[in-house]
């Protein structure tokens, strides 16, 4: 995608199992810091319970905050939040507010975080050129003017030095 020219990031799946710094120590340590590169992702959605769950349970709000400062503390940039709208109703409702959201609402425009997210999925199964199977679908909420301005504002720093 680099070499077509298009911005490039990672994403991680958030997981209820292990606390968000080991999470994002995880992340640091397998994701490059690139120049340019679009803000790191939390996903954030139902994963199904723990093999072994923790004791005590783990907050999942407290363990996202963990996260997102230390990739932005490594990165250089606040991740961006995807979610869907039942973890985002079990969780989310009244935390999290002020974060940049990508939202998965297949199909439908979403009817949660209406007025806030800057990005939404909205088709899973979508077909492009060169790209065998089944690829997810999204929009930015703007222009392409608009994404470039976000690109120019959310980017993340290069590599360490």
């Amino acid at each position: 995608a680099r070499a077509a020219g298009l911005p490039t990031g990672a994403y991680h799946f958030f997981t209820q199992c292990k606390p968000g710094a080991e999470q994002a120590r995880n992340f640091i340590a397998t994701v490059p810091r690139e120049a340019d590169s679009l803000p790191p992702v939390l996903d954030a959605e139902h994963m199904g319970p723990c093999k072994t769950p923790p004791t005590p349970p783990l907050d999942p709000v407290a363990e996202m905050r963990a996260f997102l400062t230390a990739a932005e503390a490594h990165y250089g940039c606040r991740p961006l939040i995807y979610t869907t709208m039942e973890f985002e109703r079990a969780y989310l409702r009244q935390a999290l507010q002020a974060e940049t959201y990508w939202v998965s609402s297949p199909y439908i425009p979403p009817l949660f975080k209406r007025d806030v997210w800057t990005f939404w999925q909205y088709h899973h199964n979508g077909r492009r050129p060169g790209v065998q199977g089944p690829v997810d679908l999204n929009a930015f909420r703007g222009t392409p003017e608009d994404f470039a301005a976000f690109h120019r504002t959310h980017r993340c720093l290069g590599p360490a030095g």
